[in-house]
């Protein structure tokens, strides 16, 4: 196996949940001229084969060797894996099914990005009733191998349901459309940030603890020490470029949303994640 085969089956991982900040680091670590990234998630590829489960949480048992080829080919192509490169990838379904990631990929690194759950559903909440975003369905759609075709027909349903009470977004966690028809948007959102957080959580501790590293996503906007260490842990290469786009890019700390949310929201949100806040250290 050549070193450009070999880094293409020992990517970097990024597992989030949806609206934790992945986008950012993502597009961060990409800077660099020797790591190429898959411009945006998708959950299609990591799904053939497997299109009619009805979450994320997809079964390893249930790979075969067509499955991973075809993921291994997808995402090279996707993400214009260049000789010699790092393949990075961050599809936020990733959270529900490490333990399929693995059995995809069995030498990855994952980079566990953690934040605050009251602002990630607060954020999300506006995903779920934002208009139907075409142009992004159509750039995805664009490059669908034939494949994927049963992706196709789910993909346009779910985005002209948008508005409904059947339409889902972000990782699909196991039960997710039963409680659509009997929860308010804003506690689904927080089941949704505590199903990627506590699943995922619990999924890396059966991975090598030097192919896992965690970086707070708070911690990464007010300093680039996180960031320093994650490239020092995996070796990144081209780091110079990594660093200065982090500087170019950064936003400064702003007051959280969640500061400004009606005490009702508050309360829906913070019974159902209290603990995993708790064991964070989110609440002072």
């Amino acid at each position: 196996m050549n070193t450009a085969q070999l880094l293409a089956t020992d990517p970097v991982i990024l597992i989030s949940a949806a609206r934790s900040g992945s986008k950012f680091l993502r597009d961060t670590l990409a800077a660099s001229v020797d790591i190429d990234a898959v411009p945006y998630d998708v959950n299609y590829v990591w799904r053939y084969g497997q299109e009619d489960c009805s979450d994320d949480c997809l079964n390893p048992a249930l790979l075969q060797q067509a499955h991973i080829n075809f993921i291994h080919k997808q995402l090279s192509r996707l993400a214009q894996l260049g000789p010699g490169n790092v393949l990075l990838e961050k599809t936020v379904s990733n959270s529900m099914r490490v333990p399929f990631v693995r059995a995809v990929y069995p030498n990855a690194r994952f980079i566990h990005l953690v934040r605050d759950g009251r602002d990630v559903a607060i954020s999300a909440n506006k995903q779920w009733t934002a208009s139907a975003d075409f142009p992004r369905l159509l750039q995805k759609l664009r490059g669908l191998p034939i494949n994927n075709v049963r992706y196709l027909g789910w993909a346009l349903k779910n985005q002209l349901l948008r508005k409904q009470s059947a339409r889902v977004w972000g990782p699909r966690y196991p039960g997710i459309d039963e409680d659509r028809a009997r929860l308010t948007l804003d506690q689904i959102c927080a089941k949704q940030w505590q199903a990627s957080y506590a699943t995922a959580t619990h999924d890396l501790l059966d991975a090598p603890k030097d192919r896992v590293f965690e970086i707070r996503y708070e911690d990464l906007l007010q300093s680039n020490a996180p960031l320093r260490a994650l490239i020092e842990k995996f070796d990144l290469p081209d780091r110079g470029s990594i660093l200065q786009t982090y500087k170019d890019r950064i936003h400064h700390w702003k007051q959280s949303a969640w500061s400004q949310t009606s005490p009702a929201t508050r309360a829906e949100i913070e019974q159902i994640i209290h603990p995993n806040l708790q064991q964070l250290g989110y609440l002072s």
